[in-house]
């Protein structure tokens, strides 16, 4: 889970004020195996992480703040960062969501560039698939 928090002065015990934990929860036994400060993930003010998912062995979040995408690596424990602010491959502006298939590749939904961006597990661009509205309805296509 992301935990955004006010927490305490110091960073002994809690959060600074404004920065954001990722928690890690056993689901056998509901315990806190593991907590991660952002901020020593994330390198800049502005970020704001609110979407995430697991799979293929790691961790995805979506920072809409940054226009980016974070992949935390649970054997290496490294981190994998890709996208900036734009519309063209690669790029993003407000990504606020995912999914990861069982190879790896992530699936972000690019939410003011009206499309879905697939990636590769190493964050390269691969494909978008485009959203437009004529009148209610709503239409995809796919930019191969």
């Amino acid at each position: 889970t992301i935990n955004e928090n006010r927490g305490r002065e110091g960073r002994e015990g809690g959060t600074r004020p404004g920065e954001t934990d990722l928690l890690y929860f056993s689901l056998a036994s509901g315990q806190l195996v593991r907590r991660v400060e952002l901020v020593d993930v994330i390198d800049r003010a502005g970020s704001k992480c609110r979407f995430l998912t697991a799979g293929h062995g790691t961790l995805v979040i979506t920072d809409l703040g940054m226009d980016r995408v974070y992949v935390l690596h649970s054997v290496t424990k490294g981190v994998t960062v890709f996208g900036r602010s734009g519309s063209g491959p690669g790029c993003f502006s407000d990504p606020a969501g995912l999914a990861v298939d069982s190879a790896g590749n992530m699936l972000v939904a690019d939410s003011r560039n009206h499309r879905l961006c697939l990636h590769d597990p190493r964050g390269g661009f691969l494909k978008e698939v485009r959203t437009f509205a004529i009148s209610s309805s709503w239409f995809y296509f796919l930019k191969c």
